[in-house]
């Protein structure tokens, strides 16, 4: 255990000296890790976008497209209109895949 560790649960622990056990008892669980707001989700126009585009994509390379490709291509479907779109340098270096395609 750290010193931090020690005293975070001490300033946790200090009201609760002369307190009932049930009272400690829920100091004592600790404090939740979990997400405090829902992740921002997908409207079903964008995921049938995306699913659409999945089906076509695999047509046209003969394999089961990724969510790397699919986001290259969704960029790309933006940028369609606009002749001199080039696509930025961070995007042709090798950067994390996501597990889902993220927001526009």
């Amino acid at each position: 255990m750290s010193e931090s560790w020690v005293k975070n649960w001490r300033r946790r622990l200090r009201p609760y000296l002369n307190a009932p056990f049930e009272e400690v008892y829920v100091i004592l669980q600790g404090c939740s890790c979990a997400r405090k707001t829902p992740s921002p989700s997908l409207s079903p126009d964008e995921i049938l976008q995306i699913v659409t585009l999945r089906e076509q994509l695999a047509e046209q390379l003969h394999r089961v497209a990724g969510p790397r490709t699919i986001r290259t291509d969704l960029r790309r479907q933006v940028h369609a209109g606009e002749a001199t779109y080039t696509p930025p340098a961070h995007e042709l270096r090798n950067e994390p895949v996501e597990e889902f395609i993220t927001r526009r």
